[in-house]
């Protein structure tokens, strides 16, 4: 939608894969929201989205000061940007126009001596804050997070009925809840992504037990994973390992990707590339989504590298300068170039290309 009727209910700054995605699923539930992005194309890209995907009631704006004016009081703004300094740039940008008792929402993965930090300077301003874990990746964010806000909780309750019906729906409610003052959202946030990692760990090493030692087969290995999702250990983690075991020649597939990761030094070196290719495939079914390329299903695989994902290997590797690679990717303006990248590897039946991610 173009132009919005009445004011939004919501707003949502920060339009990368994350903000797009939450914002479109806090649209399909109903809830009018004006979205902005500094790369206006993002907004435009967004907009496009809201209409293909329902005619949605998303409403792009495309200053600071159009987007929170075109929020109704008292306002709830959320930031999906990346952690650190982008953040603390986004909220001087936007709090030049709000108000006291509008409210400022970080859904982004920060420090929460950074957020309890920002909850004290926005008191100072009269202006609620809260910091929000964001939990599910790219299809979690779109279908349903789980959630994790902190700080004040008058900002919170603004809010409750939106995010409400957007979190992930179980059993016994919604995956949301008022988590406590200062910057506990994002310290459960932590304890949660650490929760995971060590539930990665785990099957990282189950796996090189029963391959190295044991000598299964990657068709065993899928049984006995699968064995395991249907007891005690049922999970979405287990669940993927399975599956990675059932795609045939998977590790050279990833070699074919020729993109590695450079390890860090405290690494150690002979982690057997499955493994790793286990944890990529994790994050890949994490963040993606179905682009709608119905007919590319079986043959398209993303996989979402590590932030220090080696391009010079793949450079080196395929013949080529990173001018050139630059050149062909189309930067979209010099501010971009400046932050820390995620590349994605996108394999299709024809090609196989590398594009940037704006954060």
């Amino acid at each position: 939608m173009e132009a919005s009727p009445a004011l939004s209910r919501i707003g949502l700054a920060g339009l990368a894969v994350m903000g797009q995605n939450l914002a479109l699923n806090i649209a399909e539930k109903g809830f009018p929201i004006s979205v902005y992005n500094r790369t206006t194309s993002k907004v435009d890209e967004t907009v496009d989205r809201a209409h293909n995907e329902g005619n949605l009631p998303l409403f792009g704006q495309y200053n600071p000061r159009d987007f929170v004016l075109s929020i109704e009081r008292p306002r709830s703004v959320i930031i999906l940007v990346k952690a650190g300094a982008p953040v603390d740039q986004t909220i001087a940008a936007l709090s030049a126009h709000m108000e006291p008792g509008d409210a400022i929402i970080d859904g982004g993965n920060e420090w929460y001596e950074n957020t309890e930090r920002r909850i004290a300077e926005a008191n100072g301003r009269g202006l609620l804050y809260l910091g929000m874990g964001v939990s599910g990746g790219e299809e979690g964010a779109r279908h349903g997070p789980s959630l994790m806000p902190g700080g004040s909780h008058q900002a919170y309750t603004n809010v409750q009925d939106i995010l409400h019906k957007v979190a992930a729906q179980v059993e016994d409610g919604p995956c949301v809840t008022y988590i406590g003052e200062g910057g506990s959202g994002n310290f459960v946030k932590m304890v949660h992504n650490g929760i995971e990692y060590g539930d990665m760990q785990l099957i990282s090493e189950a796996y090189d037990v029963l391959k190295n030692v044991g000598g299964l087969t990657n068709e065993e290995l899928g049984e006995i994973f699968s064995e395991w999702n249907r007891g005690e250990l049922e999970s979405f983690l287990i669940e993927i390992t399975a599956d990675i075991f059932r795609i045939e020649s998977f590790i050279e597939m990833f070699k074919n990707a020729a993109v590695f990761q450079e390890c860090p030094s405290s690494v150690a070196p002979e982690v057997p590339q499955e493994v790793e290719f286990g944890r990529q495939f994790a994050e890949s079914r994490k963040s993606s989504h179905d682009h709608g390329d119905a007919e590319d299903d079986d043959d398209t695989r993303i996989i979402s590298l590590p932030r220090r994902a080696s391009l010079s290997v793949w450079l080196e590797e395929n013949g080529r300068t990173r001018k050139e690679w630059e050149k062909e990717m189309e930067w979209e303006n010099e501010m971009e170039r400046e932050g820390e990248w995620e590349i994605k590897w996108e394999r299709r039946r024809t090609e196989t290309t590398l594009y940037d991610m704006e954060m």
